[in-house]
């Protein structure tokens, strides 16, 4: 924790120093974003597996494409939070967070009519909607938008780290 830490807490000198190269913040974000991709379906495919395992039931392609997406959409909106100050970044990302969990049903089950008119407009309502079988937005819907927050991601943060924003 202790080298997690002095990393994070250096965040800014770094940033400022990558955003003074060619593409140094580019590369930086493009990599970052790519380890927590693949780090991320290495958990979703590994939980997967393990229930397979242990429960015998069937892994839906549909199920594991529906989470992709989930995760794509967390790095998307990630990016957003990257932009607000460091001292107030936890708490908004943890409230908000939470309050996508609870509207999508990922603490209390809701009932699939208050799921597909609300819940599936969150990210976690969408992916238990859907894995759930019940009728929700298209894929290409939440992966249109995860998309966009991505690519909208770094000429936020290039600016951000411009106006002295960290």
């Amino acid at each position: 924790y202790a080298v997690a830490g002095s990393i994070a807490l250096s965040a800014g000198e770094l940033r400022r120093r990558l955003v003074s190269t060619a593409h140094g913040l580019a590369m930086d974000y493009a990599a970052t974003l790519g380890v927590l991709f693949v780090l991320g379906t290495a958990q979703i495919l590994s939980y997967t597996l393990a229930m397979r395992l242990l429960l015998c039931g069937a892994v839906l392609l549909r199920d594991l494409v529906s989470l992709i997406v989930f995760l794509l959409l967390m790095l998307g909106l990630g990016q957003l939070a990257v932009l607000l100050g460091s001292g107030h970044r936890l708490y908004f990302s943890l409230l908000a967070l939470l309050v996508m969990g609870v509207a999508g049903g990922a603490f209390f089950q809701l009932p699939e009519k208050i799921l597909t008119a609300i819940g599936q407009y969150t990210p976690h309502g969408w992916a238990l909607a859907r894995i759930r079988g019940y009728s929700v937005l298209p894929v290409a819907v939440p992966a249109g938008l995860a998309a966009l927050l991505l690519a909208v991601g770094l000429p936020l943060q290039r600016r951000a780290i411009r106006r002295g924003v960290e």
